[in-house]
């Protein structure tokens, strides 16, 4: 479920069915979550809603309306006029699967939703790669590194990811600025569940050792 894009309701029997972990997973990826016996009443021993379903569904088809209305303006997510790079935060919850929160409302994205997929081989752009680098490195990353050759690699791709993000999201100022010969991610970028992710594994490989 959580590889599905677009909005997605997930019904469970009560508020409590599900453990603490598996909640926050769904939550880090906008899943929306209503309980039964939170939504359903019984009424002379039938089951009714307890609220009309236009108002308890309201959150979802707005999702699904917005979804519908970016992709028509050709951006990921349009923000408001006033947005700015330092409002958004991006994590990576998987290696193709971010999320990004703007002002309390997190949207999840893959490489292709952001413009950042090869269509030829449906893998990942290095543009991808090169905002999850970001990520790995807390938003920070050496422009100078002795060798032209790679200085100008640096430089192209971090004009390729600063259009890229541009073009997602509209916000026209310059995401990714020099400051004191790094690149420095105006926005938030983590990587947490990647890294724990890769922590838990060399855990495994080491016990597996003994």
């Amino acid at each position: 479920m959580l590889d599905t894009p677009g909005p997605r309701l997930l019904l469970t029997p009560t508020s409590v069915s599900l453990p603490d972990a598996l909640i926050t997973a769904l939550d880090r990826a906008g899943v929306t979550r209503m309980a039964l016996a939170d939504i359903l009443i019984v009424d002379d021993g039938v089951f009714a809603p307890a609220r009309p379903a236009t108002e308890m569904f309201a959150p979802l088809r707005d999702a699904v309306g917005r979804d519908a209305e970016d992709s028509a303006q050709g951006l990921a997510w349009p923000l408001p006029p006033d947005a700015r790079w330092e409002d958004i935060t991006m994590r990576f919850i998987a290696n193709e699967v971010l999320n990004v929160t703007f002002r309390g409302e997190t949207r999840r994205f893959e490489p292709d939703q952001l413009g950042m997929k090869n269509a030829k081989n449906g893998k990942p752009k290095a543009v991808w790669t090169y905002l999850k680098a970001f990520a790995l490195s807390g938003g920070r990353l050496a422009v100078h590194r002795g060798n032209p050759t790679e200085t100008s690699k640096h430089q192209k791709q971090k004009q390729a990811l600063s259009k890229a993000l541009r073009d997602s999201f509209g916000i026209a100022d310059e995401p990714i600025p020099t400051d004191e010969g790094n690149y420095v991610t105006r926005f938030v970028v983590r990587a947490d569940d990647l890294e724990q992710g890769r922590q838990g594994q060399r855990q495994r490989n080491f016990a597996g050792r003994r």
